[in-house]
């Protein structure tokens, strides 16, 4: 079929639908054709098409698999360990109490690494994570000081109270007070370089990651971060003899009144409003056993003397329809005073 068309002739087709039909006839019958040679292709060789598309499918498979398994990029695995002193750890290596060291050292590179000035964590960690010294990126010390007003804060991350405004015109109504927590922290961290070349990164329990910035990868933030009060990991201490305790305690101490073998007393959550936010808690005690069972707010679990419990997830209901929740764990350290 040989078609011609006009200058004019394809103006008439938004006017007479009808032209298009022996085009569309024509291209069908060129499929049909077409089709027909396909299929009795197929019918002759069937079991060598079956073994083309066959190895082709195999084929593909694997280079898939071969593909995902080579890595983009080469690994690279930094263990950090605060507080580690390398002479006493040169000589233990020396001494074979630790091989798995003395393995690393011997299979791969070891070379002692200088420290910045003042040599404390916060300091040091920072340093660490930006390349940078502690006069670019601003930390000195776990303490700092705030030279407006004196005011002294941790160096790791900080908490500050905002208002959040509702605007309306030209006024702003104060609506809510919230508290945000902010990094310290603001220089470049090598995660954050890797993250903007896409290159994969997971940080586990670095200082100075709270709160956790988005990497490509996985980060959990360690050193820094705050506890519901907003200080670095309050606990309390429950008992019910606290003569000569005193100084020994550093967290918050409780004393409570046993009735038969039962305690009831409260988990203490923060204060909204002036208002000390808690919820029940049930201790029962077994002599016997040196064990206890403690009961709170949707869970109950057993501890025997000298055991941690798993972290338990408590709300703490802070106003109308408002909730705060936090994560806790305990411990049992005597059944006896």
């Amino acid at each position: 079929m040989i078609a011609y068309l006009d200058p004019g002739t394809g103006f008439n087709f938004l006017k007479e639908p009808f032209f298009l039909l022996p085009f569309i006839a024509g291209f069908f019958s060129i499929f049909v054709v077409f089709f027909k040679n396909i299929m009795r292709f197929f019918k002759r060789f069937k079991i060598l098409v079956f073994l083309s598309a066959l190895f082709l499918i195999i084929g593909g498979l694997i280079m898939v698999n071969i593909s995902d398994n080579i890595p983009k990029y080469k690994k690279i695995l930094i263990l950090a360990i605060d507080g580690m002193d390398p002479v006493i750890s040169d000589r233990l290596m020396a001494e074979g109490e630790l091989k798995n060291f003395s393995r690393l050292k011997r299979e791969g590179y070891y070379s002692r690494l200088k420290t910045v000035y003042p040599a404390e964590s916060s300091v040091v960690w920072a340093s660490f994570a930006t390349g940078l010294f502690p006069q670019q990126h601003g930390i000195f010390d776990f303490i700092m000081r705030n030279p407006e007003n004196y005011a002294l804060y941790l160096g790791l991350s900080d908490i500050k109270t905002k208002t959040r405004n509702l605007r309306l015109g030209k006024f702003n109504i104060p609506v809510k007070r919230e508290a945000v927590a902010e990094n310290i922290l603001q220089e470049k961290c090598f995660w954050d370089l890797l993250s903007e070349k896409d290159v994969p990164v997971s940080v586990y329990f670095h200082p100075h990651t709270f709160p956790a910035r988005a990497v490509t990868g996985r980060m959990i933030s360690g050193m820094g971060v705050p506890d519901i009060y907003g200080t670095m990991g309050r606990y309390y201490y429950y008992t019910e003899d606290s003569s000569g305790l005193g100084k020994d305690i550093k967290g918050q101490l409780v004393t409570v009144a046993r009735k038969g073998n039962k305690i009831k007393d409260f988990i203490y959550g923060p204060k909204v409003e002036s208002k000390q936010l808690r919820v029940p808690l049930e201790v029962i005690l077994s002599d016997n056993v040196k064990q206890a069972n403690f009961r709170l707010p949707g869970s109950e679990f057993n501890l025997k003397e000298g055991q941690w419990s798993d972290f338990y997830k408590i709300t703490f209901k802070s106003g109308f329809a408002k909730k705060i929740s936090a994560i806790a764990k305990f411990y049992l350290k005597s059944v006896q005073p």
